[in-house]
């Protein structure tokens, strides 16, 4: 495993280091690293989440970190998982078995020039040809010696590791080294809870000092002062300072400290349009519940009106009848109630306080 094994993950790799540093800072960097390997072994199915590692909007492309991996258009999800993460966190996975075997080696040959080291060997003079009357096109001019001038060893040859050196110095001029910031995420919501957890609507409602971004798993980006969006080639962190500088944000604190305990923002008077998608869904489930627990007592409430109402009819009309004398009436009332399940006892004790 080489020295830094976060490399192996770009900068994927190395903000999950910082993260993981500010989260166990009595850790050691090996420690951390496991912990870095159950993360992505639990992130199956995390929607974006493989994108964010490879640092792109498809998964579809070449792998990171030196890895000769290539994942074509029938690749998914379920088989970048399978390259970047094992059961077992203390085993390496494909990527980092590939990614650690092409780490190139180092030359220890010094170039004086491009066509001259502290190696090389004499060329052969013109003097000297091959069958077909052709010199060794592998030699310099001759009769110059590695100052450029006439001597008597002849022109220096121009080995193949010259060569190869010769084509990467001239292709990294050609490449733009600089590395784009990546933000800042609160270690609050960087357990891929982010999109969920933040409250997008403060923007609308609030003049905040930084920008919420929802690609690559959603990151923040400071406007004062502005991201410099683009890192110098000799800074090593991940993000440029502006950005690093809103962990240090009150307003963002507290914003943060809001998405904590969901359930409790859920039931606050908070308006809406500050709350986040997960404390919505939250406010819409106890909805749900304390109108069908409204609903369930209404209808009780309903039937034992209806009840109530029909037992002090039936007592007004017993009551009058016997006024009346009218037996027949009073006898025809009795049957009718005790056919729909009224008791003679229910109406004798109804009647008993007006008697």
């Amino acid at each position: 495993m080489p020295k830094d094994p976060f490399s192996l993950f770009a900068y994927f790799g190395q903000e999950a280091n910082a993260r993981l540093t500010l989260a166990y800072p009595s850790a050691s960097e090996a420690e951390r690293f496991v912990e870095f390997r159950k993360e992505l072994r639990l992130n199956r199915k995390t929607p974006g989440y493989w994108c964010a590692v490879l640092g792109r909007d498809s998964i579809h492309g070449r792998c990171i970190g030196g890895c000769t991996q290539i994942f074509d258009g029938a690749v998914g999800d379920y088989h970048v998982w399978q390259h970047f993460s094992k059961d077992d966190p203390k085993e390496q996975s494909r990527h980092e078995i590939s990614a650690s075997s092409q780490t190139p080696a180092r030359s220890t040959r010094k170039l004086i020039s491009f066509f001259s080291s502290t190696g090389s060997r004499g060329g052969r003079g013109a003097s000297e040809e091959d069958e077909n009357g052709m010199g060794d096109l592998s030699t310099g001019p001759p009769g110059l010696d590695d100052e450029g001038e006439g001597g008597d060893e002849g022109g220096s040859t121009l080995r193949g590791s010259d060569l190869e050196q010769m084509t990467q110095l001239e292709a990294s001029s050609s490449i733009d080294l600089r590395r784009p910031c990546q933000g800042y995420v609160p270690w609050e919501l960087s357990g891929g809870n982010f999109l969920m957890a933040y409250p997008f609507g403060q923007h609308g409602v609030s003049n905040l000092s930084w920008d919420a971004s929802t690609t690559n798993g959603g990151r923040l980006f400071s406007i004062r002062p502005k991201c410099k969006v683009y890192l110098d080639e000799d800074d090593i962190r991940f993000s440029c300072e502006h950005c690093l500088g809103l962990e240090y944000s009150p307003e963002l604190r507290r914003i943060v400290e809001r998405t904590i305990d969901p359930h409790e923002v859920a039931t606050s008077p908070l308006m809406d349009s500050l709350c986040s998608i997960e404390v919505m869904g939250i406010r819409r489930t106890n909805m749900r519940e304390a109108k069908s627990e409204n609903w369930l007592k209404l209808q009780n409430m309903s039937r034992r009106a209806v009840v109530m109402v029909k037992s002090l009819t039936l007592h007004k009309r017993l009551v009058v009848t016997l006024a009346q004398n009218d037996l027949p009436k009073l006898r025809q009332l009795l049957s009718a109630s005790l056919k729909h399940g009224c008791s003679g006892e229910n109406a004798a004790a109804r009647r008993r306080p007006h008697s």
